[in-house]
């Protein structure tokens, strides 16, 4: 089965397969339903009318390796 995942340039400036986005997105996208879902309890300790701040692109800003190594991180509770 062919790869049919677009590279994208690493900081580096090779080209490599961008697996990590997709997944990153559908967290950010539906993050109170993934924390109800795996982490009830700290689901119900969070104040929902204050909506998460991803801070990946903060990250990327001050290294990206950092970033690679640490990911995005919610913020706002």
């Amino acid at each position: 089965m062919a790869n049919t995942q677009t590279p994208s340039p690493s900081p580096s400036g090779s080209a490599k397969s961008d697996y990590d986005s997709p997944w990153k997105e559908a967290i950010e996208r539906f993050f109170p339903e993934f924390l109800a879902l795996l982490f009830p309890a700290i689901h119900a300790e969070i104040d929902w009318s204050l909506r998460p701040d991803f801070l990946d692109k903060e990250l990327q800003q001050i290294s990206a390796d950092s970033a690679r190594a640490v990911g995005a991180k919610p913020t706002n509770w």
